[in-house]
């Protein structure tokens, strides 16, 4: 298999083709130990909110509850995640396509307000890779201090609850 930071660079450039309506040759997934077909993400906000990930990742499988070590949640007026040792983030661990992944870029305001990152988490006892989102710092400035939108709480909180993910929303822990 190609090295990870070679597939991650053709990646994004086959999704920016994708965006700008001329797709580039799609990479030969044979090459690359068919990691094209299917990938891991890991919601931790709104994302977990099976009717929400349902209109924006339709088709989306959803694997099970996820742990991601040494990050935090933090309340920027929509959730984020921060390195923050020792720290855990539970969430909801998806398996995706790429489609998917230009669905999300977009839902996530990707790349002005949140960035896609490479993470690994913890699902049944398995170390995975996957995609997560943590927004830019620009993005960071501007929204520091800013507390949730109660709609917004109530959808992270109700998609904690259908998973059996901790709920920090509910009782604005998720500082």
């Amino acid at each position: 298999m190609t090295n990870f930071t070679d597939f991650t660079a053709r990646l994004d450039e086959f999704l920016a083709s994708l965006r700008r309506g001329r797709p580039a040759a799609k990479p030969d997934s044979r090459k690359m130990g068919g990691a094209w077909q299917s990938w891991y993400y890991f919601a931790y906000g709104s994302n977990m909110n099976a009717r929400r990930a349902g209109l924006r990742i339709p088709g989306a499988r959803i694997v099970g509850k996820a742990v991601l070590r040494n990050y935090a949640i933090r309340e920027r007026l929509y959730a984020d995640i921060v390195f923050s040792p020792g720290a855990t983030v539970e969430g909801v661990l998806f398996r995706v396509r790429p489609w998917h992944v230009i669905r999300l870029d977009i839902f996530e305001g990707a790349p002005r307000t949140y960035l896609r990152k490479m993470v690994p988490v913890t699902c049944d006892g398995r170390r995975l890779w996957c995609w997560t989102y943590m927004m830019t710092g620009a993005a960071c400035a501007k929204r520091e201090g800013l507390k949730y939108p109660p709609w917004y709480r109530r959808m992270c909180s109700e998609g904690a609850r259908q998973h059996g993910v901790r709920d920090v929303f509910a009782g604005g822990l998720g500082q």
